[in-house]
């Protein structure tokens, strides 16, 4: 008999199948496709920026505090598996088509908003440090 059914075998439903076998529950995970690829595989494991300290919203706040949780789970999971999971707190790049879109202006005025360091940069210094970016860059 199984103590606990979870749908979803995803980044979460994972962690959750985890954190409950650690407890010493039965646990069975169900999904229609292999476990970790869907939705986990689709967003490629990314978690966004955050800014505990800037956070201004019970959202963001929430947002800010899961990724500080998840860097020290992702190590605590590492030593206790043996099993590096390629966790790495990096920056990321957002490459913007024009510049002058409504959407874009959004994107930067609420990552300044909430705390998070960004460099803009014009499209030729950008492909010098990523070569192989679209010429429509």
């Amino acid at each position: 008999m199984v103590d606990v059914n979870i749908v979803g075998g995803g980044v979460i439903g994972l962690s959750i199948a985890y954190e409950l076998a650690q407890q010493g529950l039965s646990v069975a995970v169900f999904d229609r496709q292999e476990l970790g690829q869907e939705a986990s595989w689709a967003g490629a494991g990314m978690l966004p920026p955050a800014n505990l300290q800037a956070a201004s919203t019970p959202a963001l706040q929430l947002r800010a505090a899961s990724q500080r949780m998840w860097a020290d789970w992702s190590s605590r999971l590492k030593d206790e598996s043996g099993v590096d999971n390629g966790f790495l707190n990096c920056g990321g790049l957002h490459v913007a088509l024009r510049d002058d879109s409504a959407d874009w202006k959004a994107y930067v005025a609420e990552w300044r908003q909430t705390g998070v360091v960004l460099e803009e940069y014009e499209s030729a210094s950008l492909r010098e440090q990523v070569p192989f970016l679209s010429s429509e860059v």
